[in-house]
């Protein structure tokens, strides 16, 4: 925790300075060459030209907005859709977060009755400071949709995932950048280091890319701004009420689960019993931390809403939609997934 008038530490790897930075139009060469980079260093032959955000973000419009999870949403040349998200915290249904994000993006491209031959490739670049593929040990993993036991045919090229895990690297495993293409190399130390040295040695660190060293100024000038810094404050109070309503949540579940065991009272059923009264826990557990969420980012809750949430039963469902609770921008938002 840090004290009430120190000043806060913004890595290059905080949401709201990469959804800043990549939104300006300025910075178009730096947002194309992170996802050619990403692109590129596994073989990418169809790189990106021009590279139009989505959904900018004005940073000064949000100052006082907490929401932890910002994308960067893009259209290049070819209409190919990417999303560019970080996440320095890992999530229980972090994956199947990432897939519904996909999903999501996939299928809003078409309204009712068009044909299916409008849609375009979906690229997602999810760049986090936790292992996802810890047992391939890599710092970059890219996920399509092949043919098990034919990996060379390829059902369709219209999803691809792109794992960028810092982990290693941020523990001081250089040895992973060994393999990947200097580009890649270039903003994976940035992401890392670019709080943590000097200009000078982030010069020599990415051969003087002055890609990075654009960044690495932006990075400094937007850590100087005092409304940013009150922000960046807000925020990390926000996530740091999150994650401890989240945890004790959680171990209010187990004790529910051996209370359920306890109840089922004969030998036989008491694992079932247990195992059984861990969900229900569970589940109460994040229908709790949903409730928590929004009532700290729209004070008051409708009860529908409420009673809706309330009847879920699904572990994984309450916990895409304790995502969405984090991310959606207005409570209506959230109430189209919520309710639907």
């Amino acid at each position: 925790m840090f004290e009430k008038d120190a000043p806060v530490i913004i890595k290059p790897t905080s949401d709201i300075f990469i959804v800043s930075f990549l939104s300006a139009p300025k910075n178009e060469p730096s947002l194309r060459s992170i996802i050619n980079a990403a692109l590129q260093d596994k073989g990418g032959r169809k790189l990106i030209e021009t590279a139009r955000v989505l959904n900018p973000f004005n940073i000064k419009k949000h100052i006082f907005d907490k929401r932890i999870a910002l994308d960067v949403r893009v259209e290049d040349n070819r209409k190919r859709a990417f999303n560019i998200e970080i996440q320095t915290y890992p999530h229980p249904a972090f994956c199947e977060r990432i897939l519904y994000g996909w999903a999501n993006s996939y299928s809003s491209q078409l309204v009712v009755g068009e044909n299916y031959k409008n849609l375009k490739a979906v690229i997602t670049i999810v760049i986090t400071e936790f292992a996802i593929c810890r047992q391939l040990g890599k710092i970059h993993s890219v996920f399509e949709l092949r043919e098990c036991e034919h990996p060379d045919f390829v059902f369709s090229d219209h999803i691809q995932l792109h794992v960028w895990q810092l982990d290693k690297l941020i523990k001081g495993h250089t040895e992973v950048l060994e393999d990947v293409t200097p580009d890649f190399a270039h903003w994976s130390n940035f992401f890392v280091f670019g709080n943590k040295i000097s200009e000078a040695e982030m010069t020599a660190l990415t051969d003087n890319d002055p890609r990075i060293i654009e960044a690495y100024r932006e990075l400094q000038q937007f850590t100087a701004d005092p409304q940013i810094q009150e922000l960046a404050r807000q925020r990390h109070l926000f996530l740091v009420d999150y994650h401890l309503a989240m945890n004790a949540f959680k171990k209010e579940g187990k004790k529910e689960g051996r209370k359920e065991g306890r109840k089922e009272g004969k030998k036989e059923g008491r694992k079932e019993g247990i195992k059984k009264g861990k969900k229900e826990g569970q589940a109460e557990g994040i229908r709790n931390t949903i409730l928590v969420i929004l009532r700290k980012r729209f004070t008051n809750v409708p009860q529908e809403i409420e009673t809706a949430i309330q009847q879920m039963n699904d572990p994984i469902a309450l916990e895409l939609l304790s995502s969405h609770a984090l991310d959606c921008q207005t409570l209506d938002d959230f109430v189209t997934v919520a309710l639907k």
